[in-house]
């Protein structure tokens, strides 16, 4: 399977479909980049704001069913700094604190769905934005400054609460479930990094 990163601006974006899964509606979206890439992402939200024309951005491209001719790219945003040739400047505090804000508001969404409790979210949001807020706390204390453990984090709460809570044998409840679950990824992932047994 092969998967490239690169830093691009998306020239052409256009709604494709919907998918009602486990978790709710996934709205799939082609895209192209100036760079020539071209393939779908999928989200939550109808009016996407995952990526925006013109406005360029750090991306990741995975080949899927490459030896049919089904074969295309698999889209997603990369939260990370870029360190692709060509270069690219640290990530600003501001900008790393909209990336988790934003990270951790995709996945409270992501529980809403996945638990069933669309009824608990009053017009005001609060109680969506206090789930958000536990999560960007958990990365922020869990992760502290370790930047390469930030990235992992993030990656594991967007798959436990949008994979794993639809999984009926890890009977997940809650938040904390959540975060349990997120920490026992981020050390299997550390492990690894630090050549862990297979």
């Amino acid at each position: 399977m092969s998967k490239k990163q690169a830093k691009s601006k998306p020239t052409k974006i256009t709604y494709s479909r919907d998918w009602e899964g486990p978790s709710g509606t996934i709205y799939y979206f082609n895209i192209e980049f100036e760079d020539g890439t071209v393939g779908q992402f999928g989200t939550t939200k109808r009016d996407q704001t995952k990526f925006t024309e013109g406005q360029e951005t750090v991306y990741s491209a995975e080949l899927k069913n490459p030896d049919s001719d089904r074969a295309y790219y698999k889209i997603d945003t990369v939260n990370e700094e870029y360190t692709g040739r060509g270069g690219g400047g640290k990530m600003s505090p501001e900008v790393d604190r909209s990336i988790l804000a934003n990270v951790c508001l995709d996945c409270a969404m992501n529980v809403v769905h996945g638990l069933s409790i669309e009824n608990t979210v009053d017009p005001d949001l609060k109680s969506l934005h206090a789930l958000a807020d536990k999560f960007y706390h958990f990365v922020d204390t869990f992760a502290g400054s370790d930047k390469q453990r930030r990235i992992t984090t993030q990656a594991r709460l967007k798959q436990v609460t949008s994979e794993f809570i639809t999984l009926p044998s890890l009977e997940i409840k809650s938040s904390d479930d959540i975060l349990e679950y997120v920490k026992t990824e981020v050390e299997y992932v550390e492990n690894k990094m630090r050549g862990g047994a297979i």
